[in-house]
């Protein structure tokens, strides 16, 4: 096997081994060439084209403080946590369009016809900012389809012009604190056109207004006008927690068609389909949150998100960030961490212990470069799997 294709796994901390020999090998030819102080042409140029994720930089713990227990927040403090991957990103977020980091949506790229989107600074997951979208009131479906609520945006990619790669994937992180729940037709992802090859990603409405417990699409490749629906993780959607969404679709044209959904980096479906999707009718954009019909009156939401991107390949989390109950990562039982805050240097979670014993564990993190931190262990006294990790010196897990 080539050095550039080849990865192998530690067996004590599960980090890309072959990642670290592909530094070590370009580091030690680079030093090499220093030291004789003359620098050939060739080299400068072949440095040049050496892959990013060569010198990706891998995550560390340097402490973790907060009690240790179901539902409690955690701060970890460390280096290198988010490290986004932005090789295969559309362009469009390729500046303050990521994160919403801009002066406001219409300064970064967005379209909407809601007066009531905006950039949040108080409520968000990454950055400074999160998009926050608020609707209210009674919405009745009339026979004509009017009566519509909705607080859409649209976002201009290569792919609703019928341009870019052959594959699409969607991610992004969402929170809401609603009254109620409309109860038809919650139109999450909508990627129209006047082609016919179109995909909607929806929530199953309940007759009740209650939150939804299930996700999925309805697609011209799969069956058109019908959806087919999937559980979420966890169950309903509750108020005031972020939840991970990703979606992937391939592009009408290229063959080998499929439909994928993962929630909190669980895959909840992939579906085969017969045709892909076709470029988008609306001015060249797909767009979000687009509609839904029937609340009552007096209702109210609120929907924040945050670390949007459109890529031609799966994104993942900005930020993976497990508990355990093993030393090996490879081995025992991990849980995915509601995140609560997410950047390089310090990220907060709400701890989900589920399944993991009484303790002590084990805290990962998996930056969206996909390299791994060593182990941290949380508590004293020996894992359920492997020996105790030796504490560090200096650092103390309150």
């Amino acid at each position: 096997m080539s050095i550039a294709t080849s990865f192998w796994r530690l067996p004590s901390s599960g980090r890309l081994f072959m990642t670290k020999m592909k530094k070590s090998f370009h580091w030690m030819f680079i030093f090499t060439v220093l030291a004789n102080r003359k620098i050939p042409s060739y080299v400068v140029a072949a440095l040049g084209f050496l892959p990013v994720l060569a010198f990706a930089l891998t995550p560390t713990i340097t402490g973790v403080a907060g009690t240790v227990g179901p539902g409690q927040t955690l701060t970890i403090t460390g280096t290198s946590m988010v490290q986004e991957n932005t090789t295969n990103w559309d362009p469009l977020f390729s500046g303050s369009a990521y994160g919403f980091e801009g002066s406001s949506p219409a300064a970064d790229g967005y379209t909407t016809s809601c007066s009531f989107l905006s950039y949040d600074s108080t409520v968000k997951l990454m950055g400074s900012k999160s998009m926050k979208m608020h609707d209210s009131g009674q919405h009745v479906r009339q026979a004509d389809g009017s009566g519509v609520g909705a607080c859409e945006w649209g976002w201009a990619v290569q792919a609703a012009s019928g341009q870019g790669p052959a594959d699409v994937y969607l991610r992004t992180y969402s929170r809401w604190n609603n009254t109620s729940w409309p109860d038809t037709d919650i139109k999450y992802w909508w990627m129209g056109n006047n082609t016919g090859n179109t995909i909607f990603f929806n929530f199953d409405p309940h007759g009740d207004g209650s939150a939804p417990t299930t996700w999925g699409f309805s697609a011209d490749g799969v069956s058109a006008g019908s959806f087919q629906f999937f559980n979420i993780p966890g169950g309903a959607i509750q108020n005031n927690k972020w939840y991970l969404f990703e979606a992937h679709f391939r592009r009408a044209g290229f063959g080998s068609y499929v439909i994928e959904g993962w929630i909190d980096n669980q895959p909840v479906f992939t579906v085969p389909a017969i045709a892909g999707v076709g470029a988008s009718g609306i001015s060249g954009e797909w767009q979000s949150n687009v509609n839904y019909w029937n609340t009552p009156a007096g209702w109210s939401s609120d929907q924040w998100q945050d670390g949007f991107v459109v890529s031609g390949t799966r994104v993942g989390p900005a930020s993976l960030i497990e508990i355990g109950n093993c030393s090996t990562y490879l081995l025992g039982a991990k849980v995915y961490q509601e995140p609560l805050f997410l950047s390089d240097g310090s990220s907060q979670i709400k701890a989900n212990l589920s399944g993991l014993g009484s303790g002590p564990y084990v805290l990962w993190v998996t930056n969206n470069g996909k390299e791994r931190s060593l182990p941290f262990q949380l508590g004293t006294g020996t894992l359920s799997c492997a020996p105790a990790i030796p504490a560090p010196l200096n650092l103390k897990v309150l």
